[in-house]
């Protein structure tokens, strides 16, 4: 083979090599791309309510009862359970629809003239959700002359499943505006109503860690990366943006943003641990009455983390959140009475601490208070269950 062959094959080579880590770059960046635009819109159409007020993630845990109220047309009953039967399918959530007794109610109203939030709205929804973010009942309200009447059903059906945003400059059925004519799910809204209801993604999710375990059942859908194959390397930006979010409202004295700054800083979610930091959010958070922030001030003293380990203080701080309704403190409660742990020695009040959590879901109270009443007299016992029974949490 002569050399000028020869050469001629070797730059071939380098071409078609640099050709495909080029479409290889472009591939990643792609990927990229769409995980962040999709991670953006998630975060947007989960975590903040009307777009201001940061909360938790809400979803369904049970299947969906529709009930229409207020004699819907024929039109208006198809729209309406094609919005929800195409939520319900993206979700994964059964449903089905009942003449009463629903879940999932919707009232047909006309020229009702509603005001949310110091604002007129052709149509507006309410959920309930328990203490642990599972949404137990949705109310949506409809104006039937409102002039794009599926626009107001679909938006509605989207908050009924746990999308309290308002998102601006994203493609969205829960996007305001006047340039705003979308009528029915966009792909952002599905991509996130399959994110919020995958399994991985717990019901009560908090900012950070619900975002991350976004970003890994997002990249999964989109095949930037292969199923349990980490997504660590995506979307980087718009973590960076979160927390810098997340930095900017603690900073700015808001409570719930102090809070789980405190538990990233802890936990390491995106970003080093450091339990100096945590402990300082937390205490600014519990200043400002944030009860959460009083138990993870509580779990820092037990752990002996930021600070010498201490049971005094560390009961001190949960007995404060359990008083204010927080479960994970009242079993911390029960554990330090039961042990004498930081605090005197008392199985009866234990017990009262054990059943009140379990009668608020608890699993862990639930395994724990049928022992810790086995351990009472029979009169004690009954005194145990009376008390668990009027608690209630303090103002």
């Amino acid at each position: 083979m002569s050399h000028r062959r020869r050469l001629a094959i070797l730059v071939a080579a380098a071409i078609a090599a640099v050709a495909g880590l080029f479409h290889a770059g472009c591939a990643w960046a792609s990927d990229d791309a769409t995980v962040t635009r999709l991670l953006g819109a998630f975060d947007a159409l989960v975590f903040w309510d009307d777009g201001r007020a940061l909360v938790d993630a809400r979803k369904w845990r049970t299947t969906l009862r529709v009930q229409l109220d207020g004699a819907p047309s024929a039109d208006e009953v198809r729209m309406t359970m094609a919005a929800i039967a195409t939520a319900a399918q993206a979700a994964g959530l059964a449903m089905e629809r009942v003449a009463a007794d629903g879940n999932f109610i919707v009232r047909f109203d006309r020229d009702a003239g509603y005001v949310v939030n110091g604002r007129r709205a052709g149509c507006y929804a309410t959920t309930g959700a328990t203490l642990r973010g599972e949404i137990r009942e949705a109310r949506l309200f409809v104006d039937r002359t409102q002039r794009n009447l599926r626009r107001c059903i679909t938006h509605e059906v989207m908050h009924g499943f746990g999308f309290p945003g308002h998102p601006e400059g994203i493609d969205s059925i829960l996007a305001v505006g006047p340039s705003q004519r979308r009528d029915s799910f966009a792909e952002a809204d599905l991509v996130a109503l399959a994110t919020l209801y995958d399994d991985r993604m717990r019901a009560g999710a908090t900012y950070l860690p619900g975002l991350l375990s976004a970003r890994q059942i997002i990249a999964e859908r989109v095949g930037a990366v292969a199923p349990g194959a980490a997504a660590d390397h995506l979307a980087r930006g718009h973590l960076a943006q979160a927390v810098s979010r997340l930095h900017a409202r603690a900073e700015g004295g808001d409570a719930p943003a102090q809070r789980l700054l405190g538990i990233a800083h802890y936990l390491a979610q995106a970003m080093p641990r450091d339990d100096a930091a945590a402990v300082a959010w937390w205490r600014a958070a519990a200043a400002r009455q944030d009860i959460a922030a009083a138990f993870w001030l509580g779990e820092a003293a037990l752990a002996g983390r930021g600070g010498p380990a201490d049971p005094v203080d560390a009961q001190a701080h949960h007995a404060m959140a359990a008083a204010r309704g927080h479960v994970a403190a009242m079993v911390r409660t029960a554990q330090a009475l039961e042990q004498g742990r930081g605090v005197a020695r008392d199985p009866l009040a234990a017990a009262v601490w054990y059943l009140a959590a379990a009668q608020r879901g608890n699993a862990l109270a639930k395994a724990e208070a049928p022992r810790a009443l086995a351990r009472l007299a029979p009169p004690e016992r009954a005194l145990a269950e009376a008390r668990a029974r009027g608690w209630h949490a303090a103002p």
